[in-house]
């Protein structure tokens, strides 16, 4: 009786808008069947050692070492890849399946659990870790839910770079062979990406200045547009347009065809609002992104669709590097099946991990959201924690003076009693830094003495005594002096300098001539 032929196929689900692409019943030869059995015992042993140095480190953000990467934020969660495979009667099924890895300095990762035995790990020529399965065989029809969980925490890092010390690329190593020649959809030979890519970068030589151009110009001229349909970085080019991949693939060959290696890297990206949800399915079907290696520097991150250069977020989890894989061609999951073949689908679900690192109420996502510290509990260091300002006083945690008024919102709220959201709490036109610290005012009290003038007139027009309703003294309330004045008979320098006696022989003057004529 004939062995039933040993068949290959590819699931394709690492794109955004891609459908699965198959390989169909591709023969293998038997001998590397079996040389790789032979291997099995050998690499499990030395992938349960990784798994374990893996986990070491987990959810520390000094793991990241490098001074001119300094981490910003970090967020824990858990992940679960899962493959739903149909596998019809008597059919059996080999998987080989990307593994979630460690990226430094942007993702550190550690395999929790399987929920069937990893066989074998193997390793593709981009440093990609392949977990082999080997699915049991049944003579009915059976469905089977294969979960890989992850915990994994994602680092927000930047990278200051400084383009004078950019050094100089050894043309000679594996890595800039591997990464500045041209392969599936990224042609890097092309005339075309050539010319256009010399067009972008002009006579610039520095590789960072040259590199961000490059993707300054994928950023503002090729327009995001959902494919059903794969298309390489020259077609992205002539169309102007394309998914996540098409971009990474345009940057990755622009890039390559003036000399600078870059990498296509993809995974799935998720949003901030998905996130702060606590437990999401992903809504992208996956994401596509770029890595760009500076000398000195080593791999810069770059996301030409959503616009990060040099940092990375809190939503990108890394699955593979490469196009092409010798392992799992271009997707995530690759399988052999004997007899009939199975139909096979994946899955996302990630649970966030709830993380406060400096421990003033907000989570290090909410921290991301509002742009504070996740490691300082008083970002603007106005004495109000970030927590307080946010959910309690409304004041804005990125401004230690929220209003502008000179005074630190601490102060407003603790010492003065004033509002941290009004410059003028008493609304007598003068802030309240300049009443609590120029003129000395009551900032609660547009009145500070009560002679019916406001603090502003007072001081800033009428130069009089906010402190005293009587400033001259001449037992003429200021305000009664104040409306007197268009009469003309004050000093007309100083309001407040009357002479009583002047005001009471005016008064008997006028007194005396009214009875005059009334006698006439």
């Amino acid at each position: 009786m004939l062995n039933p032929p040993l068949t290959m196929c590819l699931l394709d689900l690492g794109f955004v808008g891609n459908t699965f692409r198959f390989e169909n019943k591709i023969k293998r030869h038997h001998l590397i069947f079996t040389f790789s059995i032979l291997l099995i015992i050998f690499l499990t042993l030395s992938s349960a050692s990784t798994y374990a140095s893996s986990f070491k480190g987990l959810l520390k953000p000094s793991n990241i070492s490098d001074s001119a990467f300094k981490v910003l934020n970090y967020a824990n969660y858990t992940i679960t890849y899962t493959i739903n495979l149909f596998i019809p009667a008597g059919s059996r099924v080999e998987l080989r399946v990307a593994m979630l890895q460690s990226m430094s300095p942007y993702q550190i990762v550690s395999l929790v659990s399987s929920s069937y035995a990893i066989s074998n790990v193997l390793i593709d020529e981009y440093g990609n870790r392949v977990a082999v399965i080997q699915l049991p065989q049944s003579y009915t029809s059976q469905n089977i839910r294969v979960s890989m969980i992850y915990r994994a925490t994602l680092f927000q890092v930047n990278c200051s770079i400084d383009p004078s010390g950019i050094g100089v690329y050894d043309t000679s190593s594996r890595e800039y062979s591997l990464y500045t020649k041209p392969e599936q959809y990224i042609e890097c030979n092309d005339l075309n990406i050539i010319e256009k890519a010399r067009e972008i970068v002009g006579s610039e030589s520095n590789a960072y200045y040259a590199a961000y151009k490059l993707f300054t110009w994928v950023y503002k001229n090729i327009k995001y547009e959902y494919e059903s349909e794969v298309r390489g970085a020259l077609t992205t080019l002539f169309r102007g347009s394309g998914a996540c991949d098409e971009h990474a693939y345009l940057l990755t060959a622009l890039c390559r065809a003036v000399g600078i290696p870059a990498r296509y890297v993809s995974g799935y990206g998720f949003y901030l609002d998905e996130a702060l949800t606590g437990s999401f399915t992903p809504k992208k079907e996956g994401h596509a992104w770029v890595e760009i290696l500076l000398p000195n520097y080593g791999w810069i991150f770059a996301d030409p669709t959503w616009g990060l250069f040099a940092e990375s977020d809190l939503f990108h989890v890394a699955f593979r590097r490469g196009v092409e894989s010798s392992l799992l061609g271009s997707g995530r999951c690759y399988y052999y099946y004997y007899g009939s073949k199975p139909q096979v689908s994946e899955e996302l679900y990630i649970l966030v991990t709830p993380l406060d690192s400096d421990g003033d109420g907000l989570t290090n996502l909410e921290e991301y959201k509002f742009g504070t510290n996740a490691f300082s509990v008083d970002t603007d260091a106005d004495g109000l924690s970030d927590y307080s300002e946010l959910k309690v006083y409304h004041t804005n945690p990125l401004k230690a003076d929220t209003d502008g008024d000179g005074l630190m919102d601490s102060e407003e709220i603790f010492t003065f009693k004033t509002d941290p959201l009004l410059a003028d709490s008493d609304g007598d036109g003068l802030s309240d830094g300049f009443e609590v610290k120029i003129s000395k005012t009551n900032p609660l009290n547009p009145d500070s003495d009560g002679d019916g003038l406001d603090d502003y007139l007072e001081v800033m027009v009428l130069k009089s005594n906010p402190f005293s309703g009587d400033t001259d003294g001449d037992l003429w309330p200021d305000d009664v002096e104040y409306m007197l004045s268009p009469l003309m008979i004050f000093n007309l320098k100083n309001f407040f300098l009357p002479n009583f006696a002047i005001i009471g022989l005016i008064f008997v003057i006028i007194a005396v001539k009214v009875a005059t004529r009334s006698k006439h």
